[in-house]
């Protein structure tokens, strides 16, 4: 009998029952009324979950969702600014850049937060015609601090591009004001990999990003304008990922997060019982992303778990350079497992503590 394995991955998250049959549907004609009417759904619960006023949904990941806002910020006179203190942050500059977005990148110590303070202790000219920053830093589980970055770019009259991509669905996100915002399926909103989402939260600055230029300078899948005219949507979407995220979301958001991050705190107590650290403390950290300073420890702790059934990152070069390894509650995760990664820490940390002694 095959092992079932309980993910505690940054992505793909542990998806429920409820999605995994709305993935197995028949594939739904996506000009049909009742794909409209999914997409509809969908995309209201997502505006009320983000007060944002328009979204644009489409196949891809959070790299292409990037991508397209990169077209749209290059398009915008004058140059931007990217502020980063992490993988996925500095990810944002290099976006920019193959878009032939002009801008400035700063870069922050690794996991200083961005927040009031480290803000104001910039010292920037007043040229600056856009800002992009990550809401949440993957790479730590670092929560940057929204309401300060929307304060000080409207204070500067800038607008404000965010990556929402693992933020979306954990804690809240309102972006009123904000003019563009990527975020995916398959990450806290519970679903499998495979779509990209697009917010517009500020009239003024999504008129100005879109009209620019000509739409013609923008790849064909990329035009935003596009979406609009054609009501949501301009080309083939994928029906069983578009019934499998509304799986997701029915099952009530930020109830899944509320209960999730219990979850990681349960698991934070265990790992700092055991004298094992975390990256990012309590206070600044996101509330269901936990990473673990293992150092030497971090293969062998990661291969340990996973022949347990805990799935738990550190492959990715951020992580494995750095002895890091990462427990995220995304999605549909379930108390037993939690316990089953909790003992786990506990039993790992004293075998150990025994081999060194």
């Amino acid at each position: 009998m095959t092992q079932r394995l309980a993910s505690f991955l940054p992505g793909p998250p542990a998806v429920s029952d409820d999605v995994l049959r709305a993935l197995a549907l028949p594939p739904l004609y996506h000009r049909s009324k009742a794909f409209a009417e999914l997409h509809a759904q969908v995309k209201s619960c997502l505006l009320q979950l983000t007060a944002a006023r328009d979204l644009a949904i489409m196949s891809g990941g959070g790299t292409l969702a990037n991508d397209l806002v990169a077209a749209h910020l290059a398009r915008v006179e004058g140059k931007g600014l990217v502020i980063s203190n992490g993988e996925f942050g500095a990810r944002l500059s290099d976006h920019a850049s193959r878009a032939g977005a002009e801008h400035d990148h700063v870069e922050l110590a690794s996991a200083q937060r961005i927040d009031a303070e480290s803000l104001a202790a910039l010292t920037l000219s007043n040229e600056h015609a856009w800002l992009w920053v990550t809401h949440c830093e993957t790479a730590f589980g670092l929560l940057n601090d929204l309401p300060s970055i929307k304060a000080w770019a409207k204070d500067r009259g800038v607008a404000l591009a965010l990556d929402c991509v693992s933020s979306l669905g954990q804690c809240d996100v309102d972006l009123r004001g904000v003019a563009l915002a990527s975020g995916v399926s398959g990450k806290a909103l519970g679903s499998v990999p495979g779509l990209a989402l697009i917010f517009e939260g500020d009239a003024d600055w999504a008129h100005r990003l879109q009209h620019q230029s000509d739409g013609a300078t923008l790849p064909r899948s990329f035009d935003l304008a596009s979406f609009a005219q054609a009501q949501g949507v301009p080309h083939t979407l994928p029906g069983n990922l578009l019934a499998a995220l509304n799986a997701a979301i029915s099952a009530g958001v930020k109830e899944r997060a509320q209960r999730n991050a219990a979850f990681t705190s349960r698991i934070r107590a265990s790992a700092l019982r055991s004298g094992i650290a975390s990256v990012i403390d309590e206070a600044h950290a996101a509330p269901s992303v936990t990473t673990l300073k293992l150092l030497d420890h971090a293969s062998s702790f990661q291969a340990q778990a996973e022949a347990k059934g805990l799935l738990l990152a550190s492959h990715s070069p951020y992580l494995a350079n750095a002895g890091l390894v990462q427990c995220c509650t995304f999605g549909d995760v379930r108390e037993p497992d939690v316990a089953a990664l909790c003992e786990f820490i506990a039993a790992f940390a004293e075998a150990a503590i025994s081999k060194h002694e």
